[in-house]
């Protein structure tokens, strides 16, 4: 089944899901069952990630499940599951689920499925699932991605650059992104007209992990009459993305 279609099941059942999940009577006593404030049924991360979390919110006992996918794992506390946790309180508290995985360079997107089961109270036998999705690309903000409409799905990023070089407000093009992984590294196909400059980076050509980065390229004018593509090659963790860069040829830019 293709990931879309899959998705879409996915999300509707999570929709009638979330709808039993928490519940209160004036009368008695209140229970809860569900995902805390701010959390989400769907979790998406990169291709350099590694390490993410959720959490939910409980008036009663549960259990954390044994997630099937070989490349991630999933701990509450410190303790891998399946593992059942012990609640006792009127008040719902939350508790933060802990998952762990490889980078993904397998090319394709990947998925998988966290679940939760209620074994107590009003709600026993309620059950909660987080999909979690790893791109297979890293997390470029600048250019903006863009996904091929021919069933592949297939995700590119291009920056178009006029022939002088410089934006149409006269700046200078700009990449930005975010790794997760110590020692990233941007790199330039062709620095004869196509070099990046200096940014928030730890070391010469390395750039700090968990930080948005936003990086100059300095661009030389391109008087030929036709233009010149080169490619910028975003690397973390073992993982490159490619950025095409066209720059415009001089009498595109009618001078």
């Amino acid at each position: 089944m293709k990931l879309r279609t899959f998705l879409a099941a996915a999300c509707s059942a999570l929709a009638l899901t979330a709808s039993l999940t928490s519940c209160g009577d004036s009368n008695e006593e209140n229970y809860a069952f569900g995902y805390a404030k701010n959390s989400t049924t769907m979790l998406i991360m990169y291709a350099d990630q590694t390490a993410d979390s959720t959490f939910i919110r409980s008036t009663n006992d549960w259990t954390l499940n044994k997630i099937a996918s070989e490349w991630i794992t999933a701990t509450y506390n410190g303790q891998p599951a399946p593992q059942s946790v012990k609640v006792n309180s009127f008040y719902a508290q939350q508790f933060r689920i802990d998952y762990q995985f490889t980078a993904n360079t397998t090319g394709d997107e990947r998925l998988a499925l966290a679940t939760f089961l209620c074994n107590a109270g009003k709600l026993e036998g309620t059950s909660l699932g987080t999909y979690i999705i790893q791109r297979p690309y890293l997390n470029i903000q600048q250019p903006v991605a863009d996904v091929a409409d021919d069933g592949t799905k297939r995700t590119t990023f291009t920056l178009n650059v006029p022939a002088s070089g410089l934006t149409a407000s006269q700046t200078k093009p700009q990449v930005i992104f975010t790794t997760y992984a110590d020692g990233a590294t941007l790199t330039s196909s062709d620095e004869s007209w196509l070099k990046i400059e200096n940014g928030n980076q730890t070391t010469a050509g390395v750039y700090a992990k968990n930080q948005q980065q936003t990086v100059n390229l300095n661009i030389s004018e391109n008087t030929a009459s036709e233009p010149r593509t080169a490619t910028l090659t975003l690397t973390s963790n073992g993982v490159s993305t490619p950025i095409t860069v066209i720059q415009a040829a001089h009498s595109e830019q009618g001078n």
